[in-house]
């Protein structure tokens, strides 16, 4: 998770990048306690439009943002 935040945030703050409107981590692995509670925090304290979805690899569905 923290290199997929710093990446997303690279390519997305870099200048003469363009803002995402959304920054969105996406792995076949669930979200862990650890893991919303570090990306509420980065909302909350940094005002990043951060969030996480798991990917079904079988299905190729994705669950619901969190």
């Amino acid at each position: 998770l923290r290199d997929a935040v710093s990446q997303l945030m690279e390519y997305s703050y870099w200048p003469g990048g363009n803002v995402a409107k959304r920054l969105v981590v996406v792995s076949e692995n669930p979200i862990t306690q650890d893991a919303r509670r570090y990306i509420g925090i980065l909302r909350g304290e940094f005002k990043l439009p951060l969030y996480y979805q798991q990917l079904d690899m079988k299905t190729g569905l994705l669950g619901d943002m969190q």
